[in-house]
């Protein structure tokens, strides 16, 4: 019931509706390629402002780190009052910066893993920013040795090492935590990939499936009618031409029935016509033939009356000699009776 629904449909009908499955297949495709598209995006934007951003902001803390143990060591050089000032700016300037930096670090992190190196990076902060300040302050005291042997101190080179190590463990952290992120997006890839090569065979096989029953339903029926019309032409008119279709093939099968039907009835009538006329010539032709019989039986006739009157004629030609003969020897006789007379 189904498949004569089908059959039924126009052909527009079935074009559209294949042209139609075909454009839903193709936005079907496109719309998981977006979708995949979409997720990969998501785990690279997540990288960045995440590991790639926050390894750069640790890497900031640690060069930051570094600027500032130089700065308060150009400080202690210096031979000016000015220059340690500029020194003594810069290095408070760097601090402030190192807290802005490490408040954004901490807001960019999320993983747990990270929080925690981070909170030990807080934890061995206060003591190098103590030894910091207690260079910084001799500094500023104008105390040169004093400076000079807290620069050099073993507690401030012990915490800046452990701040630092602290800070290149993180980096580590990061560096591992975006290998692990690249792999991932290249297995995001990876599968979105192979699920997008499915999806386009899955797609192109049942748009092959689908062109090839568009296909046989058009040319069967179109096949149909060529060997109907041939079988019509070559004058083959005993086979009907059946269809159930109710499409625009169909409804030519069922004119060409029609069109066999009324040359059936034309060639019956032909045929009749035809009999009848070989009927009347046959009673035609025997009517010539007794006619002709007839016209023979009065040739005959006509030459035995022609021979009866000649014959006639030769006898009243004699008679009429006779009786000249006897009017002649009538005249003799009346002439030799009058000169008998006479004498």
């Amino acid at each position: 019931m189904k498949s004569d629904r089908i059959r039924s449909a126009g052909i527009g009908l079935r074009l559209g509706a294949a042209f139609g499955a075909l454009a839903l297949l193709l936005l079907a495709c496109v719309a998981f390629g977006v979708l995949r598209l979409s997720a990969l995006n998501t785990s690279m934007q997540s990288l960045l402002d995440h590991e790639v951003r926050a390894s750069v902001l640790s890497v900031t803390l640690e060069a930051q780190a570094h600027e500032i143990s130089g700065t308060l060591g150009r400080a202690v050089l210096a031979d000016s009052i000015d220059m340690i000032q500029v020194a003594l700016k810069h290095a408070e300037k760097l601090r402030i910066d190192t807290e802005v930096t490490r408040k954004l670090l901490a807001e960019t992190l999320s993983r747990d893993d990270a929080r925690a190196a981070l909170k030990h990076i807080e934890e061995v902060g206060p003591k190098y920013r103590t030894a910091v300040d207690k260079v910084a302050a001799a500094i500023k005291s104008g105390d040169s040795d004093a400076a000079r042997l807290a620069l050099n101190d073993e507690s401030l080179r012990g915490a800046e090492a452990v701040y630092l190590g602290a800070l290149e463990k993180f980096n580590a952290q990061q560096r591992g935590a975006m290998e692990e992120a690249k792999i991932e997006a290249t297995a995001a890839y990876l599968t979105g990939r192979n699920l997008l090569f499915t999806a386009a065979l899955v797609a192109g096989a049942l748009a092959g499936v689908l062109g090839w029953w568009i296909t046989r339903s058009l040319t069967r029926p179109a096949i149909d009618a060529v060997a109907a019309a041939t079988r019509i032409a070559t004058g083959d008119l005993t086979q009907n031409v059946v269809t159930t279709r109710g499409d625009e093939m169909g409804s030519i099968l069922v004119a060409m029935q029609a069109m066999q039907t009324s040359l059936r009835s034309v060639v019956g009538g032909v045929r009749r016509s035809s009999e009848s006329i070989a009927t009347a010539s046959a009673e035609i032709a025997q009517g010539n033939n007794d006619l002709s019989q007839r016209t023979e039986e009065q040739a005959s006739a006509l030459e035995q009356t022609a021979a009866s009157m000649e014959e006639l004629t030769i006898t009243v030609k004699q008679n009429a000699e006779s009786a000249r003969q006897a009017n002649q020897l009538a005249l003799d006789a009346s002439t030799v009776a009058i000169k008998g007379g006479e004498v």
